[in-house]
């Protein structure tokens, strides 16, 4: 009766409280976030820091940004961006095959291929990507020719490298072949996590091994092997900046075979290749083409 009429008892006070002015209304908590001034302090620094760089680096006349601007979408600047992206593709797809390979050989009953897949990711895994980069670079020089021959008899064919192992395909082997020991483990990885049960359970169906990796395997192991693969992929992109190294030896490659010679009109202009250093002595800007040609300089802008 006494809380239909809006009265409610205090049971530890011993006394009536006052009736409320709304019998229906309930009382409330009202929940006060806890204050963080430390984080504000912290976002308040870091945009004063990120300003007083911007501000500094737009300021710096060092930097040229006229000269910036005016080739940020010129043609060189674009076609190099592009070949960028296709040498990233091409180089990991490259990668991608080779690892899945290694992979299924890595669970071969056959020590043979076993041992191959061990080798291999060894081997790459443990050699500086630019010093695979500088082997692949100077194949042509290594190996001058390629030739097919019965084994104590004689050749039945022969080809030059340099017509075979292009600046390109250097590029893609050096940068795909070490990509994919590194991919290997991660598709391993990416298999192994998965229950063995599963394939067990496939082969009590009758089911293939091809069909097995492709249909039960492949699927569950997706989900292990993509996001580490994409931090692969950007690594690539940015590891392409190293075929540089292929450009600079085709460079001394050509000046050392042109030795010490004229290569101007009048004899005054010589490239020499001394003590290890190279040094181009150019007395006037008038160099025959036919010869940079033949040198294998032809990519390179001359001024």
């Amino acid at each position: 009766m006494t809380e239909i009429m809006g009265f409610e008892p205090d049971v530890g006070a011993g006394e009536w409280p006052a009736p409320h002015k709304n019998p229906t209304e309930m009382a409330q908590n009202v929940v006060v976030p806890r204050r963080h001034p430390g984080r504000w302090i912290a976002v308040v620094i870091i945009i004063a820091i990120s300003l007083q760089i911007v501000v500094a680096v737009a300021r710096n006349a060092n930097f040229h940004w006229d000269v910036y601007l005016t080739y940020l979408f010129h043609p060189q600047v674009v076609r190099g961006v592009m070949w960028t992206l296709l040498l990233t593709i091409v180089a990991m797809a490259t990668a991608i095959v080779i690892a899945a390979l290694l992979v299924i050989m890595r669970a071969s009953d056959n020590p043979i291929l076993r041992g191959l897949a061990y080798a291999w990711v060894w081997f790459f895994r443990g050699t500086p990507i630019y010093t695979q980069l500088l082997f692949w670079g100077l194949f042509a020089v290594l190996f001058p020719s390629l030739s097919l021959t019965i084994p104590f008899g004689p050749e039945i064919v022969s080809v030059e490298t340099r017509y075979i192992v292009t600046p390109a395909l250097a590029a893609i082997c050096g940068l795909g072949f070490n990509e994919s020991a590194y991919l290997t483990e991660i598709f391993r990885a990416g298999f192994n996590s998965i229950d063995r049960g599963q394939a067990e359970a496939a082969q009590a169906l009758g089911m293939r091994p091809a069909k097995i990796w492709w249909r039960i395997l492949m699927p569950q192991a997706m989900r292990v092997i993509i996001p580490p693969t994409g931090n692969e992929t950007i690594g690539m992109l940015k590891m392409t900046s190293l075929v540089l190294a292929d450009c600079r030896l085709r460079y001394v490659e050509g000046v050392g075979r042109l030795g010490r010679r004229p290569v101007g009109h009048d004899g005054g202009e010589y490239l020499d290749l001394t003590g290890g250093k190279l040094s181009i002595h150019i007395d006037q800007r008038q160099v025959q083409p036919s010869v940079i040609d033949s040198a294998g300089l032809s990519a390179f802008p001359q001024n």
